[in-house]
């Protein structure tokens, strides 16, 4: 669902607490000045001593910067010390903060995918209909397709939702080792120079944790990553829930995204579909 199917008009003042709630991704909507987190404002106004802990703040919202005017001046007290605590404080707010969340998402036009943790690739992928979206493909492709259990399948589609004749040629061939996910390393992943060099496509940043996690010296290689900061936010969830990584000859082809997570999480383990051919 997008922001404005949640949102209520009219209840931006609301005290109440009713309203489905959706993980917010809080580094990113601070990041784009959908909430400001500052010191704390009272009828005093701004409390900046150094006698106010760093848990305490005010959330305000882009939607407070249009209508009120005392929080014209937030972006002067902005308190980068109280994020974190912010992070895991905001599903608590009141209905009307809520709504002024989801309002200055939309005014800014963040994207789903970007202002919600929620928004990942499985959910997407979980709805993918297999037959529909593999009817107007080459019979090879759909024959093969119909090979694999549905999680897979979607995988591909998403993956590969126009295949080409290479397409074809380099994955039909491709059998399963289990029918069902298995758990592997990730340690004996990150031993694979390939998948190596995919981490090294990762923001060097996160490159830079995974080695002095793992004790590796990945290089940074070239970036293709539209959204950088969603390997961070990916790694915010649990890996107990996350679908399984494609791995193909024993490199994470298809996932990568879910493979580093568990990288930066130090995971011990992680589920793969076992592709070999």
């Amino acid at each position: 669902m997008r922001a404005r199917d949640f949102l209520t008009e009219g209840t931006y003042d609301s005290e109440t607490f009713n309203i489905k709630r959706r993980p917010l991704n809080v580094p990113l909507l601070i990041q784009k000045g959908a909430i400001f987190v500052t010191h704390p404002h009272s009828k005093q106004g701004w409390e900046t001593g150094a006698n106010i802990p760093d848990w305490q703040f005010s959330l305000i919202t882009l939607h407070n910067l249009y209508h009120e005017p005392w929080c014209a001046d937030a972006k002067k007290y902005l308190k980068p010390e109280a994020y974190n605590q912010a992070s895991k404080q905001i599903h608590s707010v009141t209905d009307g903060k809520y709504n002024q969340i989801l309002w200055s998402i939309q005014k800014l036009g963040i994207p789903e995918e970007q202002a919600f943790l929620d928004a990942v690739k499985e959910n997407r992928m979980s709805t993918i209909n297999v037959d529909t979206a593999i009817q107007n493909t080459p019979p090879a492709w759909q024959q093969w397709i119909k090979t694999l259990p549905e999680q897979l399948a979607q995988e591909f589609i998403d993956e590969r939702p126009t295949p080409d004749n290479v397409d074809i040629q380099e994955y039909t061939r491709l059998k399963l080792a289990s029918p069902q996910p298995r758990v592997v390393n990730v340690a004996d992943l990150l031993k694979v120079p390939k998948n190596q060099y995919m981490i090294g496509l990762a923001p060097d940043d996160v490159i830079a944790d995974i080695n002095q996690k793992w004790g590796l010296q990945i290089a940074s290689g070239k970036k293709y990553e539209p959204t950088p900061g969603r390997h961070r936010d990916t790694a915010k969830l649990s890996g107990a829930t996350a679908a399984p990584s494609v791995m193909i000859n024993g490199v994470i082809t298809f996932g990568v995204g879910r493979f580093t997570a568990a990288c930066l999480r130090g995971d011990r383990t992680m589920r793969v579909w076992d592709l070999r051919g």
